[in-house]
């Protein structure tokens, strides 16, 4: 997560153009984005920025890599 919210394509974050995907793909409703905890202040800076309005939570991930996946369907 680190390297896709640090690096721009175009003058966009990498991290912009994968939700981006999510954003506009029909079939998808809300997305929970899981993060390093002190990266949910830009991460949220980042989803008001380019209106991503299907993203419903930023939260942090959990203590391993193991972790975040279920963390996000916490919510």
């Amino acid at each position: 997560m680190l390297f896709e919210t640090v690096f721009e394509l175009h003058g966009k974050p990498l991290i912009v153009y994968t939700l981006e995907k999510f954003q506009n793909h029909q079939d998808i409703d809300a997305i929970v984005v899981v993060c390093l905890k002190s990266w949910i202040g830009k991460l949220e800076k980042l989803v008001n920025t380019y209106d991503l309005n299907k993203v419903r939570a930023v939260t942090p991930g959990g203590e391993t890599r193991k972790n975040p996946p279920f963390r996000g369907f916490l919510g």
